[in-house]
């Protein structure tokens, strides 16, 4: 009798199950540590912030020492390469900070971001099932859920004494989370969350609900008033009703292309006008803030991207004038930036000549490698790509991207940014993987 041929292991078949699940519980065990640093409002107390700072530490390497005892194939280990020489790098800079007298705690987001979330999928084989994709959906599907209350709260006068210095107006914008920018993008990223959940189940009742949801999200980050983030959520939301109509056929991609462009006008539009009828209502009411808004009118700032060029140019006269961060970056960007400018800054209000700042040149490539093939790979897997899913995946790493082209979110060392780059550099390493199955059927 001819004998059967022995079945071909794959990379999401384990060698060793035990491993794997030990690979799995690391990403568990981060999701928890994030969910406790979401739900501890007081964060500036400090708590929060020291338990991803140094326990975050822990799940990364123990991801690290189970994936380099398994076998491994070789995009995984370029990406567990490249995610050891940011975290090398990262090392060697905050060693000779420290030996100058100017180092910080900033390093379990780090490490957890390229050692654990960045390979995560390819190293646990769990580019088909994604299963970490949905347990991260749902950590911001809680998130979304918690900024709705505290908005809901906030506008209903009763906020409880505890989150009064945390959830508040910022002049005439909604804020938790310490500012309303990052609030805002948390309210994206679970909004990108809602809508991977729509286009994962076939129930209409689910899709509805989720729809409503979408749509309250929506409301609460008009309140922020981060006009960046509303645009670019506009777009996503745009862009996974394109991914969800169109079909093979130029008819079906026009009316894709239209319905995707009536419905990002519209939720533009309602977004400017609640926006407006806020602000209207606060200074009707002669509302007592805590904060001024500084903020401009759309065509002003528009200018100046309110007032971005001029700090991107200081930054460059901070660069011009102090040679050395080139090399071993610094901790003081803000003190550089502000000395050229006639107002304090806290950031480079980028995430790219941040990392500059931080980390130097040596930093800045491999962000910017990075960076290109996220936005590759993201491209690729939303065009050629007929699965809704990993389209708006796809989408949202694009739109966080956006986000992080006024902000310093991404690639850097500050704890308080870090859950929107530990979730950027978990989807992007979704998206490579679905690349490359897309590359052998193209």
């Amino acid at each position: 009798m001819p004998q059967e041929n022995p079945p071909v292991k794959t990379i999401e078949k384990s060698d060793n199950p035990n491993l794997r699940r030990v690979q799995y519980g690391c990403l568990i065990a981060l999701l928890v540590m994030e969910a406790f640093y979401f739900l501890l409002e007081q964060r500036g107390n400090g708590v929060a912030c020291t338990w991803i700072e140094v326990y975050g530490v822990v799940p990364a390497m123990l991801f690290l020492g189970a994936t380099v005892s398994t076998r491994r194939d070789r995009p995984t280990r370029h990406l567990l390469a490249f995610g050891a020489a940011f975290m090398i790098w990262f090392a060697v800079v905050k060693t000779i900070h420290r030996i100058e007298g100017t180092g910080d705690r900033n390093i379990g987001a780090f490490f957890c971001a390229n050692g654990l979330c960045l390979p995560f999928a390819r190293a646990s084989g769990d580019g088909k099932q994604a299963r970490g994709l949905r347990w991260v959906s749902g950590l911001y599907l809680g998130l979304g859920t918690l900024l709705a209350g505290y908005c809901w709260m906030l506008l209903m006068g009763c906020v409880p004494e505890f989150l009064r210095e945390y959830v508040r107006w910022d002049g005439t914008r909604f804020t938790a989370m310490l500012q309303p920018n990052i609030c805002a993008v948390f309210l994206m990223c679970s909004i990108g969350a809602c809508l991977l959940r729509c286009c994962k189940t076939k129930k209409a009742w689910p899709r509805i609900l989720l729809a409503i949801w979408i749509v309250v999200l929506f409301a609460v980050i008009t309140l922020t008033n981060s006009r960046t983030t509303i645009v670019l959520t506009c777009v996503l939301i745009g862009g996974s009703l394109f991914c969800a109509l169109r079909k093979s056929g130029r008819k079906r991609l026009i009316v894709a292309c239209l319905a995707a462009a009536v419905l990002m006008g519209g939720l533009f539009v309602g977004s400017r006008k609640l926006s407006e009828t806020r602000k209207k209502n606060i200074t009707d009411s002669q509302e007592t803030v805590q904060v001024p808004n500084v903020q401009g009118s759309w065509e002003n700032d528009m200018k100046t991207l309110n007032g971005r060029t001029v700090i991107w140019r200081s930054a460059c006269q901070g660069l011009r004038d102090n040679p050395g961060i080139l090399l071993e970056g610094t901790e003081y960007t803000d003190l550089i930036i502000s000395q050229y400018n006639y107002f304090q800054v806290a950031h480079a209000h980028n995430s790219w000549f941040q990392v500059l700042y931080e980390l130097g040149i040596p930093g800045l490539l491999l962000a910017l490698v990075l960076t290109a093939v996220a936005v590759y790979d993201a491209l690729v897997v939303f065009w050629h790509n007929p699965d809704p899913v990993k389209s708006v995946t796809a989408l949202l790493v694009l739109c966080i991207l956006g986000c992080s082209a006024l902000e310093p979110y991404l690639f850097t060392a500050n704890v308080l940014y870090h859950p929107i780059h530990l979730l950027f550099l978990l989807l992007a390493g979704y998206l490579d993987c679905w690349r490359a199955e897309l590359k052998e059927k193209i």
